[in-house]
């Protein structure tokens, strides 16, 4: 509790700005301002100097190398050759028709990567029969609740990728050498960054125009080491048959091939390379490096390769480039990855990393995550060679004109290669942010070799030579299955081949020219990829759904669970015989069991949102599972209030950090409030919901602007610690006494530590996604690259809650392409005691996968608003319940088979009920990859780690709502909402409380007992009025009702009126510190950060200054302030805001709706502004003014604003210096308006 310092005392009221810092110098006896230290510090040393004789970019090499060279040196795409060459060197290094379509063509026409739906369903890398990339076989990890996530959309002014790489000095020893690096200002080198740093210059320019020595920081010359990243073809593996070499896709049978025609010796050829090309970099670095490890300039010619290393000054290399560049009939390409992954480990383990920079000179680096992968493993820079000629290939073949028909007026209007490769790296650039973002890190120099990954499926011997130190928990695919894969790509691209050069005698020479393959990675297509979601099954489902079939769902059962044994870890599982035998001789006939109508009770449908699927399935949901005893989930998108009073209400109402549609009314109508966290189909990232889905009935259930499209921002921006959370928990909570609150993670390592902060944090609930699961869009990257299989989720959040002893105190629920009996039960025995479904009741309801939910033109009307498609929908409750109804009745069976009466019996019992199926393992994938699987994590008996704690939910967190301030406040006004309730008038109430900076979310108790009686509209205007003295906690007034007025004399906390649903509250300072000489409440700190966040109805008056994030997603309030901190007004969609002070940096990014008006009478305010969907004028108009000068007036009224006071005294004066800040498309929507009420009123005179 801080002390009640006398207001009287009290010089200055401030805050802790972002990046700066606080001083307090007890020899001086005063706070040192954060400039002065900064200039104290930067004085110090002569750095100017320092940076000016020492720093070099790459960009200013390639200006010198252009200076003696042809300006063909610029052109991205370097590699002009025969097509049929250019198509073998894409199937050699992995490339694919989806790949071409689905990946490239998106960045390089749009630059930005390519949207997809309804998650991943695709077999795990190492289950997979087909040769997948190295880069498959991880996965990105992200902030949940530990730190938050960066908004790289709206916030990107503090992310970089520009990072100084080479050889460094001692940090702990400031000096000229510390400046010495070559910055490069994007990690995604053009053709002629990359030709430059071969050859690097030897002299630098500096601003006086003096040329000086240009030096590492080792005083050394900046010179380049071309390392070969090959290794040679084994001949037998190199003899495909026919048939394999010329199918579309790829086979288990043709791998096999390579696998059993491999010799003796090829078993080990690629980690033979890779210690070899390990010792040649670090022989590179002491400058020992022999030829026979570099690439010749003649070795190149003929591949169109770029590089020599000739060292003649014994210095050695302060630049290594790995180059796969040789890699053609006669050798196979290590996967890059493996190669930058091992050479950075090497050169840490001997101590060189520091004394060289490593690029890679890529054949397979071809989308998003590969470059995150490659710059997290330890990479400087990437020139994704084939890559870029996979986009003139593109272009060459029509593709691109093609996509762009609509865009072009003629052929000649095509973007040409060069402009493909610019958008192609822009696309990279905004997707490698993205990626870091998701783990909160904001530059690249920060992410680069942070191994911010999990393996998934990889061998420790891979892991711990390549990534030491990456999680990786199963086990897996060793180096040979790995060249495998490599040999059968090399052999299917070159077996037909026949080059102008030398090959090995083996190498069959045919005029076939093999065709880029389908796999099916994202799209199922026979006899390719497996995938969960098969059409028979589908067609099984939907019979089962319409018919009530068992027979029918028997059929999808089996057709699912054998999907599931190519696809996903649960699939290798197994019932353990001895535990069917027991179950056997206990006796218990399905009689026994827990009837199918309790069961249902445990299954949710999934946090679908109103928008992104159509009001017409979204509703249908909430039907069947109101009628089960099951709940559904609104989603972030809100729900219209008139769905609470019947069938259709949603039982889960979620809260996302969109905040849309969240009112005290909307939680106050649920069973369980669920915070998402993060979403497992794209974790780390926000929702996202197109324009053209947002329609005016989207828009109104939201709080926006039709036809805009919306982003959540991936961070809650009221969570940034754990404890932050807690705090949201205690405000929805407050909320809503009687509900639960839930918080919703995803799977990946660590989860489970994060858990048992969330459970301490007092949740109710814990929800455990797998990284698989649907979504209406997000890119490519987060759906398949991002998130881990529930079943380690569950398994680890299990053990972990178990082993802390705190399991029993809450509700463990998983999602994530659950679809059958076996995978519920698999899901209990592992800890989970709910379970939440999207794509299978979505396929019950008619969904056919079509996966174009984010285009809106959904066939069947779930998952679009165009109301032509929505009148197509056919789908029935009915065949929700049913789906649900022949579910539990399957479970039901297994529950009796292992002896078990119920659910509960069957919670966290993995160890004792499950184990892998060594068939399963045969059987199924390749043996290559599967023998290397370890599954014991899975199935750790979480009993053993406590004995003596509780498997699952027995006890009721306490929230200690009874001790909040809010308990007497309800009593006094009690009798006014039982008046308004009987339709009885009352008269307004004031009261007075006195409170410290413990007591949070007051007036939130009282606002829920309000919204469910009263209903949305609340008390009349001022019916309640509350007094407040001192400085109170955190949440203060959070979704406050209408008809309560909080009047506070002192200051407020974080998150004051955080989602404001009516209410209004007043902060002004106390009457004694105002009569402290020289305090002038406008130059002071009133409210802390977030106030307003999410706010959507009701009015603010702050006598003072606000701090960061100042009405965020505020979407139908006023709010007047003194000034705020950074980022007001961000995503804002409604109400307006006066800000009668200064503002702070990336003022309006984001925002839609709502106007703002901004005194700027220093002209300062445009720099400040965000201008992406914003534009600033004059107030315009006497309309305007008047409501402006009204909303000025109101805050005087309220808290006898000096400021307010000037301004009116002034008013013509003042008006001058007022900046509009009106959003593009509000503009839009405001006009059409106006023009249909013009129409309106003159055809009815």
């Amino acid at each position: 509790v801080l002390p009640q310092v006398p207001q009287d005392a009290i010089a200055i009221r401030a805050r802790l700005e972002p990046g700066k810092m606080f001083l307090l110098d007890f020899e001086e006896g005063r706070i040192v301002p954060d400039d002065e230290i900064k200039e104290r510090i930067s004085a110090s040393k002569p750095y100017d100097s320092w940076i000016d004789q020492r720093r070099t970019f790459l960009s200013d090499w390639v200006r010198e190398a252009n200076t003696e060279s042809s300006p063909t040196q610029n052109q991205q795409i370097a590699f002009p050759e025969d097509p049929t060459v250019a198509t073998r060197r894409l199937v050699m290094h992995g490339y694919t028709t989806e790949t071409m379509e689905t990946l490239l063509a998106p960045m390089a026409i749009g630059a930005k990567e390519g949207l997809g739906s309804m998650g991943n369903d695709a077999a795990l890398a190492v289950l997979s029969l087909e040769p997948r990339p190295v880069y498959d076989y991880f996965k990105q990890l992200f902030a949940q609740v530990t730190n938050p996530p960066i908004d790289p959309i709206r916030e990107e002014l503090v992310m970089s990728l520009v990072c100084p790489v080479g050889p460094e000095a001692n940090v702990l020893k400031p000096s000229a050498e510390n400046c010495a690096r070559l910055v490069v200002e994007h990690p995604v080198l053009t053709t002629a960054e990359f030709e430059s740093l071969i050859q690097p210059p030897t002299t630098k320019t500096l601003s006086s125009g003096e040329t000086v020595p240009l030096k590492t920081a080792d005083g050394r010359q900046w010179r380049a080491a071309t390392l070969d990243t090959t290794f040679t073809v084994n001949d037998k593996s190199s003899m495909l048959s026919s048939r394999s070499r010329n199918s579309l896709t790829y086979h288990h049978d043709a791998i096999s091939e390579v696998l059993q025609e491999g010799n003796g010796d090829g078993a080990s050829a690629l980690e033979t390379a890779l210690r070899e090309l390990c010792e040649h970099a670090s022989a590179a670095v002491t400058a020992s490096l022999n030829e026979s490890g570099a690439l010749h300039r003649h070795q190149h010619q003929h591949l169109g390769g770029c590089s020599v290393y000739s060292d003649d000054s014994g210095e050695g290399a302060s630049i290594i480039i790995l180059s796969d560049a040789l890699a053609g009939p006669g050798r196979i390409p290590v996967p890059s990855l493996l190669a930058v992954g091992a050479v950075h480990q090497h050169l840490l383990r001997t101590g060189q990393r520091g004394k060289a920079a490593i690029f890679v000179d890529s054949g397979d680096a071809k989308e998003v995550h590969d470059m995150a992968l490659l710059l997290g493993f330890g990479c400087d820079g990437i020139y994704p060679r084939v890559a870029y000629q996979a986009l003139a290939k593109l272009r060459a073949d029509g593709l691109v004109g093609a996509r762009m028909r609509n865009l072009v007026s003629s052929p000649d209007d095509v973007p040409d290669d060069d402009a493909l490769a610019k958008a192609y790296r822009k696309a990279l650039a905004k997707g490698v942010l993205k990626v870091m973002s998701k783990m909160g890190i904001s530059t690249l120099q920060s992410y680069k070799g942070a191994q911010i990954f999990e393996a998934l499926g990889l061998h420790p011997s891979v892991v711990d030579f390549c990534f030491a130190g990456t999680p990786s928990r199963i086990g897996g695919a060793g180096f040979e299955a790995l060249q495998a894969d490599a040999e059968f790509l090399h052999a299917v691209a070159w077996n037909g081949y026949s080059p102008k050069y030398s090959i090995p005698p083996s190498v069959t020479v045919e005029p076939t020219v093999p065709r880029l393959p389908n796999p099916g990675q994202f799209h199922y297509r026979n006899a390719a990829e497996a995938h969960l979601n098969t059409p028979k099954s589908m067609v099984y489902l939907q019979e089962a759904a319409r018919r009530n079939s068992h027979k029918a769902f028997e059929d999808y059962s089996k057709e699912v669970n054998k999907s599931n044994q190519a696809c996903t870890l649960r699939g290798l599982l197994r019932w353990r015989p001895e535990a069917l035998a027991k179950g056997a001789r206990s006796g218990i006939k399905l009689d026994d069991v827990e009837p199918t109508k309790e069961i249902v009770k445990r299954f949710v449908t999934g946090a679908m949102s109103l928008g992104s699927i159509s009001q017409e399935a979204h509703e249908a949901l909430a039907v069947a599972m109101n009628s089960l005893g099951g709940r559904s989930n609104t989603g972030e998108g809100g729900e219209d209030p008139i769905r609470f009073e019947d069938n259709r209400r949603s039982s889960i109402k979620q809260v996302a950090s969109g905040r849309f549609g969240v009112t005290s009314h909307y939680l106050a109508n649920s069973d369980q409030i669920q915070i998402k966290m993060a979403q497992g189909a794209k974790p780390g990232e926000g929702g996202e919901l197109p324009g053209y889905k947002v329609s005016e009935y989207i828009a109104q259930c939201r709080g926006t602007t039709p036809g805009v499209g919306l982003i959540s921002p991936p961070p809650h921006h009221d969570i940034y610690s754990i404890e932050d959370l807690a705090q949201l928990i205690h405000d929805l909570k407050c909320a809503n006494p009687q509900g639960q609150v839930s918080v919703k993670l995803v799977s990946e390592v660590g989860v489970g530590v994060v858990a048992a902060g969330v459970a301490k944090a007092k949740s109710d609930h814990i929800v455990v996604s797998g990284g698989d699961g649907g979504t209406g869009a997000a890119a490519w990257t987060g759906i398949k690259c991002a998130g881990l299989p529930w079943e380690l989720g569950v398994a680890e959040t299990q053990q972990t809650l178990v082993l802390n002893g705190l399991r029993d105190r809450v509700r463990l629920q998983t999602d994530g392409q659950l679809k059958t009996a076996r995978d519920v039960a698999i899901a209990a025995a592992l800890g989970a005691e709910e379970f939440a479904f999207s794509t299978g009741p979505l396929i019950a309801l008619g969904c056919i996968m079509m996966r174009k939910c984010h285009l809106n033109t959904c066939p069947v009307g779930i998952a679009t608003q165009d109301p032509e498609l929505r009148a197509k929908f056919e789908g029935q409750p009915e065949h929700v319940i049913n789906f649900f109804w022949l579910l539990a009745e399957e479970i039901r069976g297994i529950l009796s088979n292992l002896g078990m009466r119920s659910m509960d019996e069957l919670i966290g019992t993995a160890g004792e009920v499950l184990e892998v199926d060594p068939l399963v393992l045969r059987k199924n994938g390749r043996p290559d990859k599967t023998r290397g699987l370890d599954l014991a994590p899975l199935l750790q008996p979480a009993r053993e780690l406590n004995p003596s704690a509780g498997l699952f939910k027995v006890q009721d967190q306490d929230h200690e709502l009874e001790k909040k301030a809010d308990v007497k406040l309800i009593e006094q006004v009690m009798p006014m909402i039982d008046a308004y309730a009987n339709g009885k008038p009352h008269e307004p109430i004031e009261l007075d409380f006195t409170l410290t900076n413990i007591d949070r979310t007051f007036g939130t108790m009282l606002s829920s007992v309000i919204s469910k009686r009263l209903g949305i509209k609340g008390l009349p205007d001022d019916s309640v009025t509350i007094n407040l003295h001192g400085s109170t906690g955190q949440s203060l007034g959070f979704t406050l009702a209408p008809g309560i007025t909080i009047r506070i004399h002192g200051d407020a906390n974080d998150g004051c009126a955080k989602g404001l649903s009516g209410g209004k509250v007043i902060v002004r300072p106390a009457n004694e510190q105002l009569e402290v000489p020289g305090f002038i409440a406008s130059d002071n700190v009133i409210v802390g950060n977030v106030a307003c966040y999410g706010a959507t109805n009701g009015e603010v008056f702050f006598r003072g200054k606000a701090g960061e994030r100042f009405c965020v997603r505020n979407s139908g309030a006023l709010a007047v302030v003194e000034g705020v901190g950074d980022h007001g007004c961000e995503y804002m969609t409604g109400g307006r805001v006066v800000c009668l002070g200064s503002t702070g940096r990336n003022f309006a990014a984001g925002m839609s709706g709502g106007i703002a008006y901004i005194y700027d009478p220093h002209a300062v305010f445009s720099d400040k502004c965000n201008p992406g969907m914003v534009k600033l004028t004059r107030v315009p108009g006497s309309e305007d003014e008047e409501e402006l000068k009204s909303y000025i007036q109101k805050h005087y009224d309220a808290t006898n604003s000096d400021r307010a006071k000037s301004i009116l005294d002034s008013w013509d004066s003042s008006l001058e210096h007022f900046v509009r800040v009106m959003p593009y498309d509000y503009e839009r929507v405001l006009k059409e308006r106006a023009a249909i009420q013009e129409k309106q009123q003159e055809m009815a005179a």
